[in-house]
């Protein structure tokens, strides 16, 4: 019991501070491109944490999308060396997923709210292995795709 309270802590902390950085503006291209990397992780971390905070398979589901499409991102990241410039083809599949997480995500926020009721499925998980697959799955996709890629 207490861990989901910490974890649901942490999701409305990070996703106030989502909202907030709505109302910042950065003027300068390399602050910009900083800033989005920063809002980047800190969405991830709200996605990781509403997942562990509910236990829904439907937020899993929008937790892989999502981190496909931060990794999509950090391809075309102007801060990470060797990045490659960002087209409307790859902009729009970016675009795409991200909806798609955000569709996942909601449904499974508004069922918790309607108190289980539509998806009653639970998930047995801990911080410790979704934060391992997290990172290592960024980490060998971005390697992987700029080498190979």
């Amino acid at each position: 019991m207490y861990k989901e309270l910490k974890y649901r802590n942490i999701t409305y902390l990070s996703a106030l501070f989502l909202i907030f950085g709505l109302f910042l503006d950065f003027s300068d291209s390399r602050s910009q491109s900083v800033s989005n990397l920063f809002f980047g992780l800190v969405g991830l971390n709200t996605v990781v944490f509403a997942c562990l905070w509910l236990k829904k398979k439907i937020l899993l589901v929008g937790l892989i999308f999502y981190l496909l499409a931060f990794n999509f991102e950090l391809l075309f990241s102007p801060v990470i060396p060797g990045s490659g410039t960002l087209t409307p083809g790859p902009f729009a599949f970016m675009f795409k997923l991200d909806v798609l997480a955000l569709l996942f995500i909601l449904v499974g926020l508004w069922d918790s709210y309607r108190e289980d009721k539509y998806f009653k499925k639970k998930l047995r998980i801990t911080i410790v292995p979704v934060l391992t697959i997290v990172i290592v799955f960024t980490i060998l996709f971005q390697v992987f795709v700029r080498l190979y890629g």
